[in-house]
């Protein structure tokens, strides 16, 4: 059977000159570009992902792989970030959210280099150097620094690496580098479940390119999740996070029908996206779509390709999942478009050089290009300007979390409704009122009854704050029993962020109302999720 080449696009190939040093000098810049945020805001990543970090603080400590010692629950979606984090606290004694920061840093400079190394072999180093840029400097990806997606993406593309470049050499498709190339995959898959569809596009391109199933790929994927597989159901009694029914009750909640949620979905993720690539964000979208063409034709190599078909992928994903939206989700979507922005800059002034245009025209052209490329550097040079400014969650959980830590008893449990945090700061288990790792709350949290997942399982501790309407708990502390059954413990002032947090210490023999069935408040939401 003939072996069929994939297509290459439609440009001159130029090889560049000593490649490894190319490739070098780019990972520098990159590393220059990234080393301010790595300074900025080490370890101060989302609430969210200190869940992960707790995992990895109880495992290092030999509490198990669990957020409270003792409690078998599959409460993160990162699980093989979180043994990697914990196994390296254990080998170089730095902080776990300091490794986190690390890991992303990483990550983001192993993505651009892979789509460097082959886009410059096929002439268009220029253009991913600019990703590259784009990428390490991104303040939409450091937003969500400390999450999983970006570390699988980054195992994917060397997967794609490693399984050869798609140039036809028989070295590359040995079982060797193929059975290589699917364990890699399947350590995306365990660093982050959802990574399953990008091991899966995979096996589809190597299908494509060679007409032949990828069986030795195929096997070293099975063989890395099947262990990856066991080892969770070791750990958690089941191989599928928890967290996905706790997400999507969430975004039922904020929006009954399915289609009102993925539009809310969008709504938010197209603010986010606005925010953090500047003013000019519409045309940086446009040319980011359109750079998807070169991506998929191979400019960058079976990575771009993948790069662009695991953006599609997330992007349709997460329309049909109906889950509530946060940064980390679109990590591939916006790691797609820097690389595939500048690439489609390149590809219009490659073309207007080629037609010979008037030199005002190209000039003209390619300074509308390089601003709208340098909006999302505006905005990432005002993320670094502000710093932590204006984080509330970090500065005030971090120092509830400090007190706690201080002033109650190791066994002490804490209600709450943002646990990552206070968990990992605290080390203290706590109750969570959403249902993330404590599944006593999902049946109350389907139908928004905080009170009454908290009587199910009453606390020695309530946290409260004034930083939001809601407070994380008043539907709780605002009960008629709750003043004479918690009185005040502590009043944390932080006046230069607006808003205080405060502890309240149950009573020894308070009485409380004893557990009920969930029952929906007056013109709450209740989620449809089964």
């Amino acid at each position: 059977m003939s072996r069929r080449e994939p297509r290459e696009p439609a440009v001159r190939r130029v090889a560049p000159p000593h490649p490894g040093l190319l490739t070098l000098a780019a990972v520098a810049l990159w590393a220059a570009v990234a080393l301010p945020f790595v300074w900025r805001f080490s370890g101060r990543a989302p609430d969210d992902v200190f869940i992960t970090y707790r995992y990895a603080q109880n495992l290092a400590a030999g509490r198990g792989f669990a957020f409270n010692p003792g409690e078998r629950v599959f409460g993160l979606t990162d699980p093989g970030l979180g043994a990697a984090l914990a196994l390296g606290h254990l080998a170089t004694g730095l902080p776990i959210p300091l490794l986190g920061t690390l890991a992303t840093a990483a990550a983001l400079l192993a993505v651009a280099a892979l789509l460097f190394g082959a886009a410059a072999r096929r002439g268009w180093g220029g253009e991913a150097a600019v990703g590259g840029v784009l990428l390490a400097s991104s303040a939409y990806l450091w937003g969500g620094q400390g999450s999983g997606p970006l570390i699988a993406l980054a195992l994917l593309l060397l997967a794609a690496t490693l399984a050869g470049d798609g140039e036809g050499s028989a070295a590359g498709r040995t079982w060797r580098t193929d059975l290589s190339a699917g364990l890699v995959a399947g350590l995306a898959v365990a660093c982050r479940p959802d990574a399953a569809l990008g091991a899966g596009l995979l096996g589809l391109l190597l299908l494509g390119e060679r007409r032949r199933i990828p069986w030795r790929y195929g096997l070293g994927l099975a063989v890395a999740v099947a262990l990856a597989g066991l080892a969770a159901w070791s750990a958690f009694g089941t191989v599928v996070p928890e967290t996905l029914l706790a997400k999507r009750q969430m975004a039922a909640l904020a929006t009954p029908a399915r289609l009102a949620a993925a539009g809310l979905f969008w709504r938010r993720a197209m603010a986010a996206f606005a925010l953090y690539a500047g003013p000019l964000w519409a045309p940086l979208l446009v040319l980011g779509l359109a750079g998807q063409a070169p991506l998929l034709r191979g400019t960058a190599g079976r990575g771009g390709r993948l790069l662009a078909l695991v953006a599609l992928g997330v992007v349709i994903a997460y329309t049909v999942l109906g889950v509530p939206f946060f940064l980390w989700y679109l990590a591939p979507a916006v790691a797609a478009l820097a690389t595939s922005a500048a690439l489609a800059a390149g590809f219009l002034l490659r073309r207007l050089r080629a037609a010979a245009r008037p030199a005002p025209a190209r000039a003209l052209t390619a300074a509308a290009l390089a601003l709208v490329l340098a909006s999302p550097l505006g905005a990432s040079w005002s993320v670094l300007a502000a710093g932590p400014a204006g984080d509330w969650r970090y500065a005030a959980y971090t120092r509830a979390g400090l007190w706690l830590r201080q002033h109650a008893r190791p066994e002490d449990r804490i209600a709450l409704e943002e646990i990552g945090i206070v968990g990992f700061v605290a080390e203290r288990p706590v109750l969570d009122l959403v249902g993330l790792v404590s599944p006593s709350s999902l049946p109350y949290a389907a139908v928004s009854d905080q009170a009454g997942a908290f009587l199910a399982a009453p606390t020695d501790w309530v946290l409260f704050h004034t930083f939001t309407p809601r407070g994380g708990t008043r539907p709780i502390v605002a009960r008629p029993w709750f003043p004479a059954a918690y009185p005040l413990a502590a009043r944390l002032d932080l006046p230069a962020l607006g808003g205080a947090v405060f502890l309240f210490h149950r009573r020894p023999g308070a009485v409380i109302p004893p557990p009920r069935p969930p029952l929906a408040p007056p013109g709450a939401r209740v989620s449809s999720v089964p």
